[in-house]
């Protein structure tokens, strides 16, 4: 294959990486909208109605499990695709190109170059936390003394599970991402 015609194939492969790119960020945004509107309206009806409807914070879990759990899987997929640029396609790009102009991959890769790996991650710390993970464990303490036995006891410990998993799923991709980052600073 010809130079230029591998150029034309890497460029089309970096433009339809970008365009993944965009499209999950939206989805991302668009998740986070609905999990603040959800988390709202469900936590100003269980605290304005007084301690009768407090229950209805246990369905804050599945549903902040679910939007965290999707809103991880747009990240992975954003991550692994800006990763594949960085790391492969774009120096492919560059050597095929033999130009010495600036890009704006270049100027991200100066950027990042700067700053500490945490940092540069951090989205996947406290945001997530504070929107996803905050709301779940705050329905939990919050009902943990109002269920009994019954059904709503069955249900807090399902939602306690659901909770531990995206726990330990914002944790796992929290140390993938940092390591993987990492490895490839060095």
């Amino acid at each position: 294959m010809s130079d230029s015609a591998r150029l034309a194939v890497y460029l089309a492969e970096f433009n339809a990486l970008r365009t993944e790119i965009t499209s999950r960020t939206g989805t991302q945004n668009s998740l986070t909208t609905f999990t603040l509107a959800a988390t709202g309206a469900l936590g100003s009806f269980a605290f304005s109605s007084g301690q009768s409807h407090i229950l209805i914070l246990l369905l804050l879990v599945p549903l902040n499990a679910a939007t965290g759990l999707l809103w991880l899987e747009n990240a992975h997929s954003i991550f692994k695709a800006g990763n594949y640029i960085k790391l492969k396609l774009w120096p492919e790009l560059r050597q095929l190109d033999r130009s010495a102009m600036s890009s704006w991959e270049d100027y991200l890769a100066s950027l990042q170059a700067s700053r500490p790996i945490w940092l540069e991650r951090s989205i996947f710390l406290v945001p997530f936390f504070i929107l996803f993970l905050g709301p779940i464990i705050g329905a939990l303490i919050g009902t943990a003394g109002k269920v009994d036995a019954g059904y709503f006891g069955v249900f807090w410990i399902l939602d306690l599970i659901i909770a531990l998993f995206i726990a330990a799923s914002w944790a796992v991709s929290v140390i993938e991402f940092l390591h993987l980052s990492i490895g490839k600073h060095k």
